[in-house]
């Protein structure tokens, strides 16, 4: 987020123009789910906006939306047990029944105690003072599961289905997830920890292979023979994507977009729009009459980035 004139406005550039228009929010770079731990660095002069540090990034928020902690606050939070959120839009519920917030996949909580269906967790609400209040709150087994899940082919693929479908919204707009939202929800729950932003993320791995100057042959044979299924992310600029496999030699993709640039005689820049997560092959809207063919993905990715050699060293 960033203030303008202390207010959290949108703002857009030019409609016609690819990646400018809605919902393309210039002021918007990046969202934080509740209970985010954070660091505060400057407050603006009217109190209204405070710069923040996160795991992810650094921006400015609305000073209404945080709260403080004090060393007794930390201690008890800084858990070596968590529960980690693997059903989108789980509510935080305390014990008592009162409703907290929603919790997206990746959120992790500090674990209490645990039963066979359910774990007790600590929650925070800011008071009246904004200082953050712990309450214990009831987190069903069916909605998570222990921090970090088991990295097997199963486990990934069951949490790929979750986000299937689910709306894209640019910079978290709305609560919903951009390319580079996915799959840092996506891997959370491994304990995998990636940066926002595509570019970031596409640097985040420490194996990398550039594919900016191969031809479209070149880059299809290295990413049917290098790549690891979802553990490999094409980059392209302003887009991220993770390889989830190959059907019939043909690489599948996983991505969060807002849609497939097409073009005619009445629109030359138009987009034919997606706007959710979908899997996808490095073609795709190959069968829309009016697809632009400078919009192909495989002709566009730049890079690829693995991410095997992460397993295990964030956690």
């Amino acid at each position: 987020f960033e203030p303008i004139n202390g207010e959290n406005r949108v703002c857009f550039y030019s409609f016609s123009l690819d990646g400018e228009g809605y919902p393309f929010d210039n002021v918007q770079h990046s969202f934080m789910v509740s209970n985010t731990p954070i660091f505060v660095s400057h407050i603006s002069k009217d109190g209204a906006w405070s710069l923040v540090e996160s795991h992810h990034g650094v921006g400015w928020i609305p000073s209404s939306d945080l709260a403080y902690v004090n060393p007794a606050f930390i201690n008890a939070w800084e858990n070596k047990k968590y529960a980690v959120v693997i059903k989108d839009e789980t509510p935080i519920v305390t014990e008592a029944g009162t409703f907290l917030f929603d919790a997206p996949i990746g959120t992790l909580l500090p674990v209490i105690q645990e039963t066979a269906t359910q774990y007790l967790v600590m929650a925070a609400v800011s008071n009246e003072g904004k200082m953050a209040r712990i309450f214990r709150a009831k987190l069903p087994k069916s909605n998570s599961t222990a921090k970090p899940i088991p990295l097997t082919l199963y486990n990934l693929a069951r949490l790929a289905n979750e986000f299937i479908g689910k709306p894209y919204g640019w910079a978290g707009m709305y609560g919903n997830r951009d390319c580079s939202s996915f799959t840092k929800d996506f891997f959370a729950p491994f304990g995998i920890f990636l940066p926002m932003n595509s570019a970031n993320q596409a640097k985040f791995g420490r194996s990398q292979v550039d594919l900016s100057d191969k031809s479209d042959a070149l880059k299809l044979n290295a990413i049917r023979s290098r790549s690891i299924p979802f553990l490999t992310l094409l980059a392209m600029k302003g887009h991220i994507m993770l390889y989830i496999g190959a059907y019939k030699g043909e690489p599948l993709v996983m991505h969060s977009f807002w849609g497939i640039r097409t073009t005619d005689s009445r629109n030359p820049d138009g987009r034919h729009l997606v706007a959710q997560t979908a899997i996808t092959t490095l073609h795709a809207g190959r069968e829309l009459p009016n697809r632009n063919p400078e919009g192909d993905f495989l002709s566009r990715i730049q890079s690829m980035a693995f991410l095997t050699d992460l397993i295990g060293s964030q956690d």
